[in-house]
């Protein structure tokens, strides 16, 4: 027999720890299960900009993110692994985040062309989603 509830309109204040307990005559078995109530990004953007002739900056942004996410840059036709510097904040007034990552590139260490990808994911949703540049 299985037995199951439905949440119909969830909240991201029902994230947590969840525990079912059912007991019979015999004995008691309990299990839990963490919940994530999470919120897809509302925008997922990459663009880039040279601000010197031999480098470049791949900037990837996401807006209206639960809960808190992680983000990655690769360029796909490179070996380069540099440094992505990320910025989350907490938007105003709301539990959701906004979330921006940087990678600077020397243009020798990229073959032409070069496509980046960006992968916004949120940790215990099992969540992501890419765009390319």
């Amino acid at each position: 027999m299985y037995r199951a509830i439905e949440i119909i309109t969830p909240t991201m204040d029902l994230s947590g720890e969840y525990k079912c307990l059912v007991s019979t005559f015999d004995k008691e078995v309990s299990k839990s299960k963490k919940m994530v109530v999470y919120v897809p990004e509302k925008t997922l953007e990459v663009t880039q900009d040279k601000p010197k002739e031999d480098r470049v900056n791949i900037t990837c942004e996401a807006e209206g993110v639960y809960p808190e996410p992680n983000m990655t840059i690769t360029a796909l036709e490179s070996k380069h692994t540099g440094f992505i510097q990320v910025t989350t904040r907490k938007q105003n007034n709301s539990s959701l985040f906004d979330i921006k990552g940087t990678l600077s590139v020397d243009d020798v260490e990229l073959s032409s062309p070069t496509t980046f990808v960006c992968e916004l994911s949120i940790p215990d949703a099992n969540y992501s989603n890419r765009r390319e540049l």
